[in-house]
């Protein structure tokens, strides 16, 4: 009962707030603003892992191993925040959504997503990601508004081989997972005053593209040794901010992480 309310005041203080006609649409901006993360596409693996077997699923990120410095990101929110007096908590915290958005659409932080190869054929796979101003997309190629394909270039991967085929997994994740996914990350995006829908879902800096392949990973894999979320102590800045929600909020999901987890082995928290 007690984390249904805190949803509600949640869903309610967001709605207040992108209901007044705050809405990010600037996300490109932000490239200009802050430091380029190591984005790096060095490795080619269009037909899966052959030692792994198949059918086989793939996570990928095009991150080095370096989780995202979420110091530059406190840094920017509260520089925003601080155009404002500490007694106007609601433009402070229209200021600090606005920079939030704007860091994690901007794609500076990098991409993940999921490849199911259902066997060593060139072009037999299904793949699956989230993106900005799409939300859910499945076999998606077009860089401009969503590229997820086996053929595009990755820096780091786990695998892991599926124990039904991958023509049964896709149908069995798409007709049971995709629909919960994409229900979460609607209400969450309606909140917010951004466009959606059921069928896909909606972007956002919460249900964003790591969140989605992290989650598809866990629920193929059951592998709880993957991280893919960093901590962030929300209730350090709830108050500062004009933020109160934030108090629950203690981690957030990042290519920079999964790539760290992956390529370092970081052990779960």
């Amino acid at each position: 009962m007690k984390k249904k309310v805190i949803t509600l005041i949640l869903l309610s203080f967001l709605i207040s707030v992108f209901g007044s006609g705050l809405y990010p649409h600037s996300a490109k901006a932000i490239k200009n603003e802050t430091i380029h993360r190591g984005v790096s596409e060095d490795t080619y693996e269009p037909t899966g892992n052959a030692e792994v077997g198949y059918p086989q699923i793939a996570i990928r990120s095009n991150r080095t191993a370096e989780r995202t410095n979420l110091d530059e990101v406190v840094a920017l929110a509260d520089t925003a925040a601080d155009e404002f007096p500490k007694e106007d908590a609601e433009n402070r915290s229209k200021a600090v959504l606005k920079v939030l958005y704007e860091y994690f659409a901007s794609g500076v932080v990098g991409h993940s997503w999921i490849v199911v190869f259902n066997s060593d054929r060139p072009g037999d796979f299904t793949s699956y990601g989230y993106h900005g101003g799409q939300g859910y997309t499945k076999n998606g190629t077009d860089p401009e508004t969503g590229n997820d394909s086996a053929e595009r270039k990755f820096h780091a991967e786990k695998v892991a081989k599926l124990d039904i085929s991958g023509e049964e997994f896709s149908k069995k994740f798409e007709r049971e997972y995709v629909p919960k996914l994409n229900l979460e990350s609607y209400l969450t995006g309606k909140a917010m005053g951004l466009e959606g829908s059921l069928e896909r879902g909606t972007y956002t800096p919460i249900n964003n593209c790591t969140w989605f392949a992290g989650a598809v990973w866990k629920y193929a894999t059951n592998d709880q040794d993957l991280v893919y979320e960093q901590p962030f102590n929300g209730s350090a800045h709830a108050e500062d901010w004009g933020m109160p929600f934030l108090t629950s909020v203690n981690k957030i999901a990042d290519p920079g992480m999964l790539s760290e987890s992956i390529l370092l082995n970081v052990p779960t928290k």
